[in-house]
């Protein structure tokens, strides 16, 4: 039987966007003659290795230190590296990156007879790099391309990322595209509308990117007339936390909800109560925007920002799944949501369009495919 062995940073319960889709892809790439498993690392401090299967997949948890400059601490990694490379002895390694953790493999003979895949969420280096990132950069980028060039086929998520990684520059001929994906999921019934308002709901982590301030300072320009016919749920945690409800105090609109950090079923009831979703980023740290497709499934559009580089705008198709206005400009959302509150129904006519989107695109049943075809197309090159 053909193996592959996933390399990560966590898987869940770790919650984050490439350790969910992670757990969505790899219980859908085992069997077909494939063994599917996993390395990742501790998310709590602890000097042990441990193991379990999980979906019918294994899942190794090499031992984890912590984190510094959001790389995990792993100094045993390598050893867990052979470890599992004698247990599963894989066809492919498939990287998930940015990892620090990924560069061990340059150390370890075992893994360089096998091919590897690397899958590349994101770049390290943002539009506003933190000071550490940009000092510590070049060190990282010389194993870091060392890896691509190692690599027999690379991943990226979206053309336009691609087209805009500079670490990928010199390595598109390896590109192969195939986006993010998720399960499908029977949409809710469509929420009767028992008042006039616009219900917007904001999703994603409370940092600078996310352009949690332009959307605020577009609703406080509108109109008081208008901002008495919104209301804006806003889930997630994060940094800005208390500047963002400082923020929203100087403004003094009242028509935001913060509610920090939800259960699943929360963000779920969150979805099924809005008529759209917006992403207001303004870099392309936002690589995909999977919280796009979140919305897509049950059938809600979204308003994004047409960031440059960024997969959001090739995601959402502009007046047909939703809506790509430019970023960090708070008129151009204003605009907008004052055209959505004269013409409501849009949001549902849109929003089954996404769902069609994304029935046919990005339903996590279709990106397995894509992705064990490639797999496939390895074995069968290592064959001839």
């Amino acid at each position: 039987m053909k193996s592959i062995l996933h390399i990560g940073k966590y898987y869940p319960p770790f919650y984050g966007g490439i350790e969910n889709f992670m757990s969505e892809l790899l219980p859908l790439t085992k069997g077909s003659g494939y063994r599917v498993s996993a390395l990742v690392h501790q998310h709590k401090v602890t000097a042990s290795t441990d193991s379990e299967r999980i979906q019918g997949v294994n899942i190794y948890r090499a031992a984890c230190f912590g984190s510094l400059m959001f790389a995990p601490i792993s100094p045993w990694f390598l050893r867990d590296v052979n470890h599992c490379l004698k247990l599963e002895q894989p066809n492919v390694i498939h990287i998930h990156m940015p990892n620090t953790s990924a560069f061990w493999l340059l150390l370890s003979a075992e893994a360089r007879k096998c091919s590897w895949v690397v899958h590349w969420h994101s770049d390290v280096v943002g539009d506003k790099p933190k000071w550490f990132i940009k000092m510590l950069y070049p060190v990282y980028r010389i194993f870091e391309k060392a890896v691509l060039k190692r690599a027999e086929h690379i991943i990226c998520t979206s053309p336009s990322y691609c087209d805009s990684s500079k670490p990928l520059a010199n390595f598109r001929s390896k590109v192969t595209i195939i986006p993010l994906g998720l399960p499908q999921s029977n949409p809710s019934s469509i929420r009767a509308r028992e008042e006039e308002k616009l219900r917007i709901l904001v999703v994603g982590r409370l940092s600078y990117y996310k352009g949690h301030r332009v959307l605020f300072d577009a609703i406080a320009s509108m109109p008081k007339f208008y901002q008495s016919r919104i209301e804006v749920k806003v889930v997630g945690r994060g940094e800005l936390n208390q500047e963002l409800d400082n923020h929203l105090n100087q403004l003094g609109i009242d028509c935001v909800e913060m509610l920090g950090g939800v259960s699943e079923q929360q963000l779920n009831d969150c979805y099924i109560w809005c008529d759209l979703l917006c992403l207001p980023s303004i870099e392309r740290t936002e690589a995909f925007g999977l919280v796009i497709l979140e919305a897509a499934r049950q059938a809600k559009p979204a308003l994004v920002t047409d960031v440059q580089g960024s997969g959001m705008g090739w995601v959402v198709q502009n007046e047909k799944t939703g809506w790509v206005v430019p970023s960090k400009s708070p008129s151009a959302i204003a605009a907008k949501l004052r055209e959505l509150c004269e013409r409501p129904k849009v949001c549902s006519d849109y929003g089954q369009a996404a769902l069609k989107r994304f029935e046919s695109n990005f339903s996590i049943e279709s990106v397995a495919q894509q992705t064990l075809d490639l797999y496939e197309s390895i074995v069968i090159d290592k064959r001839s």
